[in-house]
């Protein structure tokens, strides 16, 4: 069992809020299937992923997400844009590789359509991805730019993409689980 979530080909994106997920400090955890849609550029790379701290008019959010088809690269430079920290409305990708180069992505072992066990772990101001049950984090985000300490989460696909979702799992910073 899994939603699936398409973002049409351009610059449209999809973010599909969970409903009465305000957070703030915790853990997401959660299952995904990605790649780009039949439909899109040939550049599009299937970038999906998980907002939070996400405003109520969607305007600002942190976010992690994966490009899909980066992980199997033949291009090492793709493959070290693997995975992506940015935050709205200041904060876009390409903002983050011009100021801060290296420092919001990195590389991980992902396929188009195969399913990865993702967990975001949220403490303060610091944000910590770890893939498939590593015990190590594949990324750390030791200061997050959006200005929003708490808001909601949402299931975050950009354009061109089909994503899919399963067994999402949220826990509060004080141990509740949602």
């Amino acid at each position: 069992n899994a939603l699936k979530v398409n973002a049409i080909a351009g610059n449209k994106l999809a973010i599909v809020k969970i409903p009465n997920s305000n957070f703030e400090d915790g853990i997401i955890e959660f299952e995904m299937a990605s790649n780009r849609a039949i439909n899109a550029h040939p550049e599009n790379r299937g970038f999906a992923g998980m907002a939070f701290h996400l405003s109520e008019d969607n305007s600002a959010f942190d976010c992690i997400y994966l490009r899909a088809t980066n992980g199997r690269s033949e291009n090492q430079v793709q493959r070290n844009h693997t995975v992506q920290y940015f935050a709205l409305p200041d904060f876009h990708f390409p903002i983050l590789r011009e100021k801060f180069p290296e420092k919001y992505e990195t590389y991980v072992d992902v396929i188009p359509d195969e399913w990865i066990k993702l967990k975001i772990v949220v403490e303060s101001r610091t944000a910590k991805l770890y893939v498939a049950n590593q015990s190590q984090p594949t990324l750390i985000v030791s200061e997050m730019l959006n200005k929003n300490t708490s808001g909601g989460i949402a299931l975050w696909v950009g354009g061109g993409t089909n994503a899919y979702f399963a067994n999402l799992k949220i826990t509060k910073g004080r141990g509740e689980k949602k």
